[in-house]
């Protein structure tokens, strides 16, 4: 892969990055002004509530959005259109198949009004979910960036407004609802944006032969859906909603840093599905190796920050009413520390949707095997084992990227550098524990003690394993300057 395209992959993947960081903080700051608003009981049920819609709205788009990143890249841009707009329509198909469950489900529970007025919102949520992936194809990151954050701005203050008002949760259903619809209008405009005078062809199969492409990846996003939600699910089952609002804020996740190596896997994707095209397998694990290694520099030494000071930023955020929830924090801090590689990603690149459900499948019933008993050790239990349930699913992953590549399993994922990453963070990262331990300060200078050492202490032992070079500090300088965010020029996947 030249330098341009590497730059431009970077260039791409930060842009994702910050538009979804942004977005996150949208989300972050509903939360944190949730919990000051609400009582933990209503909290629990507004927690339940976006838990239910998102678990929902991944199942329901059965893979569409994902299948963008193989039918677009390679294709003409009259066959690109045809995809999207029949991407988009099905979409829209199962947004109200989705409505009409939600209804049912809420003529069964004990709160229809709020449920009946979220039965609309899969079929505006569902087909904007498809938007970021159509924008990255078509060399667009930095639009998808801007997107992202818009979309979460409407959505965040159609949830917080009527909180602030004091309105009941059933007219913050329907407002979330409204925020989604509103948020719905940029999907048309995109379209047009895009693929302005650029003929529109008969798709070359039916919408139902489409869904039955897709289903693979549909079935691989459920599967890693309830996987990467069971622990939540089984605290809303087991346990009452102030438990379950104390467990839904320990596992609030870092913005930015829990999207890094997903911003850094869409980027990815097309270069390495032209790789695998080419029969360049190893070319596209080896791009794939390096964004791992780049990750594991920003994502592990500040989970280490927010591991350390888990306690004074849980009372920082949250008030100190939720200083249980730090040890759930602990535990979702450990695995995004953990999380430094999309890997699911490598697999659809090369077209192996089979191994992709597989190796999802894996996860499910590990997750569930592990997750199940692990409430008779109260809230908590859940999240520990969802830590234990990352090794053996990550381990599954890299046995199949390296069956599909051809290449040993410890050629896949770069266990020395990580290892090497995780040490460097890990010794300044006790000695702040130590410190916080012997020295009792207010929660504030607490957790900038720990920033401090953890960080400083990371950068010196980095760079003196030469893990943190002139490539790394060169590239945070162009951010510094928000260089990508200023490329105009548009870099479409093929020019015909």
């Amino acid at each position: 892969m030249t330098s341009g395209s590497e730059t431009r992959v970077a260039d791409d993947a930060g842009a994702l990055l910050l538009g979804r960081a942004l977005a996150m903080l949208a989300e972050a700051g509903l939360l944190i002004l949730a919990v000051r608003l609400l009582g933990k009981a209503d909290v629990g049920v507004l927690a339940e509530m976006l838990v239910v819609c998102q678990t929902v709205a991944i199942v329901a788009t059965a893979g569409l959005p994902a299948s963008l990143l193989i039918e677009l890249p390679g294709a003409t841009t009259s066959a690109r259109h045809c995809a999207a707009r029949q991407h988009l329509r099905v979409l829209v198909g199962l947004g109200i198949v989705s409505g009409a469950g939600l209804a049912l489900f809420g003529l069964a529970s004990d709160d229809p009004w709020m449920w009946l007025c979220l039965a609309p919102l899969p079929i505006f949520d569902l087909p904007v979910r498809a938007v970021p992936n159509l924008l990255v194809v078509e060399g667009r990151a930095a639009a998808g960036a801007q997107y992202a954050v818009a979309k979460s701005v409407i959505g965040s203050a159609a949830t917080l407004v009527p909180i602030v008002l004091g309105a009941p949760l059933w007219c913050v259903a329907l407002c979330v609802t409204i925020g989604a619809a509103l948020a719905w209008v940029a999907v048309p405009i995109a379209l047009r944006a895009i693929y302005r005078g650029v003929p529109l062809p008969p798709p070359p199969r039916s919408d139902r032969a489409l869904l039955r492409r897709a289903l693979p990846l549909g079935i691989t996003d459920i599967a890693g859906a309830i996987a990467q939600r069971l622990d939540r699910l089984l605290v809303l089952v087991y346990f009452t909603p102030e438990i379950f609002a104390e467990y839904q804020v320990g596992a609030w996740q870092i913005p930015l840093i829990v999207n890094v190596p997903y911003a850094v896997g869409t980027a990815c994707a097309a270069p390495m599905r032209e790789a695998f095209a080419s029969g360049r397998a190893k070319t596209a694990v080896a791009l794939w190796r390096a964004s791992i290694r780049q990750v594991s520099l920003v994502v592990v030494p500040v989970s280490m920050v927010f591991f350390v000071a888990a306690d004074p930023i849980v009372e920082l955020l949250f008030t100190s009413e939720y200083a249980g929830a730090a040890s759930v924090f602990r535990c979702y801090t450990l695995l995004t520390m953990m999380r430094v590689a999309a890997f699911g990603v490598v697999l659809v690149a090369a077209d192996r949707a089979r191994d992709v459900l597989a190796a999802a499948t894996f996860g499910l019933v590990v997750a569930a095997l592990l997750g199940w008993p692990s409430v008779v050790l109260g809230p908590v239990g859940p999240a520990i084992a969802a830590v234990l349930a990352f090794v053996p699913a990550a381990a599954f992953y890299c046995a199949r990227i390296a069956r599909v590549a051809d290449l040993s399993p410890w050629r896949t994922f770069p266990l020395g550098a990580y290892s090497r990453i995780f040490i460097c963070a890990a010794v300044p990262g006790g000695l702040a524990a130590l410190l916080l331990c012997t020295v009792q300060h207010s929660a504030g200078l607490e957790l900038v003690l720990a920033s401090t050492v953890v960080l400083v202490g990371f950068v010196a032992l980095a760079t003196l394993t030469r893990d943190l070079g002139v490539v790394q500090w060169r590239y945070l300088l162009r951010w510094i300057r928000l260089s990508p965010l200023r490329r105009h020029r548009r870099d479409p996947v093929i020019r015909e």
